[in-house]
Parts: structure tokens; sequence; C-alpha cells
């Protein structure tokens, strides 16, 4: 009998080891969930802070729209903190290959880095309201990112 053979069979005669999961079980690991994503939102906006990122506010409310709140694939699995594509013009601390569309990072850390880097190549001069006008050019496949951007922001300011 071969090794997958023997393996799918065990798995079919004893579920235990498929891992069953409780409904308590769920429970426990969205809220661990949720308590891991309000320390990923501290943590981006220390970074934000340390790195000297301008804006950080308007970044910080680009960050939880980019991400559904720290939760989208591409943030998960890359640590793409912004829905940054990859880049082939400007310096960048992107670990992407050829082929790809999205920037990679190994760390949240980097990607905001990379942020900083994209933001003093292409708005170093600009002023906040220029700057929202142009990441409302860069980013904007929504045609109301800007108006998102700024209800984030402002409810951010209440908190």
């Amino acid at each position: 009998m071969k090794v997958k053979t023997f393996i799918v069979l065990i798995l079919l005669l004893f579920p235990v080891f498929a891992g069953t999961v409780s409904n308590e079980q769920l429970t426990m690991n969205n809220e661990q969930l949720e308590t891991e994503i309000k320390d990923v939102k501290t943590l981006v906006f220390n970074y934000l802070d340390t790195y000297g990122v301008r804006f950080k506010d308007i970044v910080f409310a680009q960050f939880l729209l980019e991400t559904g709140h720290g939760k989208s694939d591409l943030f998960v699995n890359n640590f793409n903190c912004f829905g940054m594509r990859a880049p082939t013009i400007r310096p960048h601390c992107s670990i992407h290959k050829k082929s790809d569309v999205y920037a990679k990072y190994t760390s949240i850390e980097t990607s905001i880095i990379d942020y900083k880097i994209w933001q003093d190549y292409y708005c170093k001069y600009l002023n906040e309201n220029e700057f929202i006008d142009y990441i409302g050019r860069i980013y904007a496949t929504d045609k109301d990112y800007i108006r998102k951007l700024k209800l984030i922001t402002n409810k951010l300011k209440l908190e």
C-alpha cells in the first residue's frame, strides 16, 4: 500500500486526526483573532510613527481599507499593508518575483518602510490635500476611495 493511500485511509477511519473542532474552540479562536487584529493595528500605527510616515492618520485609514481591517489575503499572506503593487522603477524592499502583480514583504515593518520609500519618492513635497488627491488617483480602483478614507479618518479621531 502506498503512503498517500495509507494516510487517506487513516484520516477516514480516525476523524480525530482530521482536526475536529468544537463550536467553543471556534468562538475562542474568533476572539483571539479579534485581539490579534487589534494588536496588529497598534503595531502598524506605531511603525508609521517610528518611520516618520507623513499624514499617518490618512495612511492608517489606507491600511484599514486596503487590508479589510487586517483580514485580507494580501495582508495575511504577504504582509502587504497598503495593497502596493510590485514596484518596477523606484527603490523598494519588496521580495516579489518578476511575475508578481503585488508586492510581498517579510514583515509588517518592511511593508511600512516600503510605503515610506514610496511616499518619499512620489509625495515628498505634497501637502495633506495634495497627498489625498494623489492617492485618490493612484489607489482609486473604487470611485469612493477618498470618501471612505475620510470616513475612517474621522471615525478614528472620535475614538
